[in-house]
């Protein structure tokens, strides 16, 4: 009977030139072997339109599929369904998927299972606070810029409020805790214009265009991710098009990139090549400002070679760079103007600024008939940063009223350069239905060059005084080495209970300080029925520093530099804990809640003198951070409440709406408690769109999304100290980061025009960021023309970007 409906629902695809191709592969999501004889069946609405069965090696093809929105059900005998409810066909590009079903404990038919839902994490170790990146679903969210940070700030806990830069506050804690891999590598801060020390940036050299769905953690993470203590990114590289050739051509105000791949002649292996290049030059002939004076330049480039061979093995190699430079003249000015401002550094330098960063990798997959299979990934990266500044010492012609600039001499220069070796090795074992170990090891090889001088200057009238030439870093090649084994263990106790447990460890050799034996993590999943669902989970977690701080020093005795941080601080420790509560409202909408909180410790802190200074403060920004001599005495904790209602892409239209209310605090080496400058208490996304339809072929789209959230935090200002380091310099006083920055709120709009002609597909979009031109703060800066010199720095205003985008 089965066999008989498939094929009356076969008969109903209707022949047609712009047909296109649903195709893919469906695999065990333990052991990732293939499931033979898995139906699939294709619905156009609540109408099913088509269908298929996997062969023996699990792969599947639907063809001449109309362009439009599908859903698809994949069913296996003893295997729980899996549902794809949003399934976007065009005419340019063939849709390949992976789909993974989980296996039924207890192999009987009435046994009653719950759908699986899109939003739920890829890796099946996860139980909390682990959210799908789904690359079609994210990147439709007004604002994003087609950057995956920037896509993820919608998600609950993640604030975004932030204009110039993508760095990810999750639930109060730094960026700087952030951890960011691809295919199971840890990478370096996947930006452009890098600061060292931190996670984010203004532009990230990612592109959703070649990566697949992949897992963003927001706590409690399994024991596999080791080195953070705030969040996971878990990103992953697709695969090319393995059996036709298929471009992906895109130019707009923000840039001007092709993608291009198709198959290798040899057992349906493919390439994949994705290049972009900054066309923000644009910006000078319309006038439009995007948080800086100055045009940032910018290319970056992706690749991926996959092999299918013998044996059951895969093999990919891939490669990921980007390169950044931004010139600040300063000196270039021709009259005082306060609306002309640096808002990514200091008014009163030349600043010269690049910075660039290579990645390339090497992935080995093998499955095994035991139902297990071996992962290695091997990459090597490196991450360069140059800064050099020019003092502009000017004064105003009194006659004609311009600057007349009366030298130029160069105050800093520092090159950062970190250049790694990784290794992630992982071998998960499919013991039962019921039980699965994964077991692996991540091995870090680093070499490190930080060079760095600088000259003091002092204003005196129109005259400035220079110091000699300071260094504060002097280190060449510096090899040091990070080792992170785990183990996990997940254990299906019922059909609807599962206990995850794992321990991890972590070492690096830099000093003795820098290791955590045991960190234990357990998860626990339990669904009540086909609609409820809770979890929980709780974990010690613990992040190394930045590089840097540990081979700054503003001393020198006999003529060498005194590493007072070299031999004093460790790891960063953070336990977690966390517990939700999931609940169908309908097939397509979910209401999910969690509870947390986090206690850290081991933060560095001012050694010498009772004052609130705390690393936990760091991490985000265009400065560098300049430690005292440290130790790790610091403590801070994070908790709160987090709500998301949202209804999936059902019926031409969805919403997203999170909700978070949290508290973050800190101690510094005064022991006073105070708010962490991320602290923002609250923050509100609403997002959602509409599809309109045009003759079964062509779409509008309108999506629209409002931010409302707290914004940071900062304190009293040394208007003397301010005056005399010509930059804005806070007291530390009991009013330290007391006071908050108004409240930021954002609106923004995306309209998109899809045409499906034969072959290709046209699309035409325009972001509307800031639609109401409101005036978030950025920051106070000092800026000397000023009197008093102190002045807010408001973010973008109204921003309109704009892009065709050409597939076929």
């Amino acid at each position: 009977m089965r066999y008989f409906i498939l094929f009356l629902i076969s008969i109903l695809i209707v022949k047609a030139q712009e047909g296109q191709t649903i195709r893919g592969k469906v695999l065990d999501a333990e052991s990732l072997t293939p499931i033979p004889f898995a139906t699939i069946i294709l619905y156009k609405d609540t109408l099913a339109v088509g269908g298929a069965y996997t062969d023996t090696l699990g792969n599947f093809k639907i063809e001449n599929v109309r362009p439009g929105r599908y859903s698809l059900k994949i069913t296996a005998p003893y295997y729980e369904p899996a549902y794809i409810d949003e399934l976007i066909v065009i005419a340019g590009k063939e849709k390949v998927l992976t789909v993974k079903l989980q296996e039924k404990v207890v192999r009987m038919e009435e046994v009653v299972i719950s759908e699986t839902h899109k939003g739920e994490p890829i890796n099946e170790m996860a139980t909390i606070s682990a959210r799908e990146f789904s690359i079609r679903e994210t990147e439709r969210y007004a604002g994003s810029r087609g950057d995956p940070s920037r896509m993820v700030s919608v998600f609950p806990g993640v604030q975004g409020a932030n204009d110039t830069r993508n760095d990810i506050v999750v639930r109060g804690n730094s960026p700087m805790g952030v951890l960011w891999q691809i295919d199971g590598v840890r990478i370096p801060n996947p930006n452009h214009f890098v600061i060292p020390g931190t996670q984010g940036g203004p532009i990230s050299i990612l592109n959703q265009k070649y990566l697949s769905n992949s897992d963003f953690y927001t706590s409690a993470f399994p024991a596999e991710y080791g080195n953070a203590i705030a969040a996971v990114f878990d990103l992953n590289m697709r695969n090319g098009n393995n059996e036709k050739y298929e471009y992906d051509f895109q130019f707009g105000l923000l840039g001007a990139e092709a993608l291009v791949e198709g198959p290798i002649k040899r057992q349906k292996s493919s390439f994949l090549i994705n290049y972009r290049y900054s066309t923000l030059q644009i910006f000078n002939l319309l006038n439009i400002k995007l948080g800086t004076d100055f045009v940032p330049k910018y290319q970056d480039a992706a690749f991926r070679l996959h092999f299918n061979t013998k044996n059951n093995t895969m093999i990919s190699f891939w490669g990921i760079g980007g390169k950044s430079n931004i010139d600040a003249v300063i000196s270039a000015q021709k009259k005082p103007d306060p609306e002309q401002s640096f808002k990514y550094g200091d008014n009163n330098r030349d600043q010269y600024f690049g910075s660039q960063t290579q990645i390339l990798g090497t992935t080995i997959l093998k499955t095994f008939q035991n139902n297990s299979y071996l992962k290695i990934s091997i990459a090597g990266t490196n991450q360069r940063v140059d800064a050099f500044h020019n003092l502009v010492v000017r004064h105003v012609d009194s006659t004609t009223g311009l600057y007349v600039v009366d030298s130029l001499p160069p105050i800093l220069d520092y090159t950062f350069q970190e250049s790694k070796i990784t290794s992630h090795i992982k071998y998960n074992k499919k013991i039962s239905t019921r039980t699965t170990i994964r077991f692996g090891s991540i091995i870090e090889l680093y070499n490190l060059t930080f060079i760095d001088s600088v000259r003091e200057f002092r204003f005196i009238g129109n005259s400035v005084t220079l110091s000699p030439w300071k260094t504060r870093w002097l280190t060449r090649n510096d090899k040091n080495v990070l080792l992170q084994p785990y183990i996990n263990l997940k254990y299906r106790i019922t059909e609807k209970t599962t206990l995850v447990a794992g321990i991890t460890s972590l070492y690096y050799s830099i000093n003795n300080k820098n290791f955590s034996p045991i960190e234990p993590r357990i998860g626990f999943q339990h669904q009540i029925d086909s609609k409820q669902k809770i979890n929980a989970g709780i974990g010690l977690h613990s992040q190394t520093l930045p590089n840097y701080l540990f081979y700054f020093s503003d001393s020198i005795v006999n003529g060498q530099l005194v590493l007072y941080n070299k031999d004093a601080i460790g790891l960063i420790k953070s336990f977690h804990s966390v517990a939700g509560y999931q609940i169908m409202l309908g097939h397509a909408t979910r209401f999910k809640t969690e509870i947390y909180y986090q206690y850290l410790f081991n933060i560095p802190v001012e050694k010498n003198a009772k004052t609130p200074y705390s690393l936990i403060n760091s991490g985000s920004g265009f400065s560098r951070f300049f430690p005292p001599p440290l130790e790790n005495k610091g403590t801070a904790r994070n908790y709160g409440i987090e709500l998301t209602l949202e209804r999936f892409f059902t019926k031409q239209f969805y919403y997203l709406i999170t909700g978070s209310l949290y508290d973050s605090k800190y101690r510094g080496s005064d022991g006073v408690l105070r708010n962490t400058v991320f602290n923002g208490n609250y923050i509100l996304n609403v997002v959602g769109g509409k599809e309109f339809r045009i003759k079964q072929k062509s779409s509008v789209n309108i999506n629209t999304r409002i931010t409302w959230a707290g914004n940071k935090r900062y304190g009293d200002v040394d208007t003397a100290a301010s005056n005399q380091r010509q930059e804005i310099v806070y007291l530390y006083n009991d009013n330290y980061n007391k006071y908050k920055f108004r409240d930021y709120f954002r609106w923004d709009i995306r309209i998109n025009f899809i045409l499906n002609a034969k072959k290709t597909t046209h699309e035409i979009g325009l972001d509307l960021i800031n639609l109401l031109n409101t005036k978030n703060i950025l920051t106070i800066t000092y800026v000397p023309s000023l009197n008093p010199p102190i002045r807010e720095e408001y973010q973008l205003g109204f921003l309109p970007i704009f892009y065709y985008r050409i597939n076929f």
